[in-house]
């Protein structure tokens, strides 16, 4: 996956962590697991996902880095072209969906433009980057390497300091294992 779609994916799953412990309970984080969690309705699943695509573009684009960078790069939304949503692509290290969504929110564009903008394929994107460089930098897709930052390190920390049950720790490892061994074999 591409940098960029890495970046909005990590802003996604925030939301999703933000959820899962909105109505905090210390039980839960006793014995519940976030790396297990797939128990919620499928309609649910859907609103949620709609709703965590919203706050990472959001996240990732906030209405007064928008103005600002706006202003510093000196944009027109006016007759917008694919250079353009390519330029926020590439400031905000966001997708280009994403980005004619963020435009289309904080008004900077029209319906109409943002359908037309949508209607894009993605071989044209990406023959655009390819011709101007613009977004290039966050389309990297790193071959060997897999952290999940410094998730192995509280484990360990959680582990030490006996926070949480020994059954809960064992079960989040053991799933931490296996998505990095699915990881490894794509």
């Amino acid at each position: 996956m591409p940098l960029l779609k890495r970046i909005f994916a990590a802003a996604h799953e925030l939301y999703h962590i933000y959820c899962y412990f909105e109505g905090y309970d210390s039980a839960l984080l006793q014995f519940g697991s976030i790396l297990a969690s797939g128990i919620i309705d499928e309609d649910a699943k859907e609103m949620e996902g709609m709703e965590a695509n919203a706050f990472a573009a959001i996240l990732l684009v906030l209405k007064e880095r928008l103005d600002e960078q706006t202003d510093v790069y000196n944009l027109s939304y006016k007759d917008i072209s694919v250079q353009t949503v390519l330029k926020i692509m590439d400031i905000f290290a966001i997708p280009h969906k994403a980005a004619v969504l963020r435009l289309l929110e904080e008004e900077k564009i029209e319906v109409k433009t943002a359908k037309r903008l949508l209607q894009v394929t993605e071989e044209e994107i990406s023959k655009q980057i390819e011709i101007t460089g613009k977004v290039a930098r966050w389309q990297e897709i790193p071959k060997d390497f897999i952290r999940f930052g410094s998730l192995s390190e509280l484990m360990y920390d959680v582990e030490r300091l006996d926070a949480v049950r020994d059954e809960r720790l064992a079960g989040d490892k053991s799933r931490l294992s296996e998505i990095m061994e699915s990881l490894r074999k794509q």
